[in-house]
């Protein structure tokens, strides 16, 4: 890989309640993607670890239980996050399906995004 991507790392973030699965490329070792989980601090702390080595992180995620608090907090880590929020199909109800990205395709979202 070129020199400008190792100083970038774009993350796709599932989130679930008690953990985390992201992908990610970890561009020191291979182009193939890598995939985690992780607990939600042991996540924050490895993004900040990420960011202190003066890195570009790009992530993406859908907005589920946690809105926008893992916004804020990729936010404050300096980390330009891309927030997917649940489409509502039915435009007669306030009921909203989500869409459900894995990981991978969140992956897929931030690398044509950012």
């Amino acid at each position: 890989m070129n020199n400008d991507l190792n100083k970038t790392l774009r993350l796709g973030i599932d989130i679930h309640n008690r953990k985390y699965k992201v992908a990610y490329y970890h561009e020191e070792m291979t182009d193939d993607q890598i995939e985690e989980e992780m607990a939600p601090r042991q996540f924050l702390d490895w993004v900040k670890s990420h960011a202190e080595t003066g890195k570009k992180i790009y992530s993406c995620y859908e907005a589920g239980p946690l809105d926008c608090t893992l916004h804020l907090d990729l936010k404050k880590l300096g980390v330009a996050n891309r927030l997917i929020r649940y489409k509502n199909w039915d435009k007669q109800n306030d009921e909203v399906t989500p869409t459900k990205y894995s990981a991978s395709e969140l992956l897929e979202i931030t690398c044509a995004l950012s």
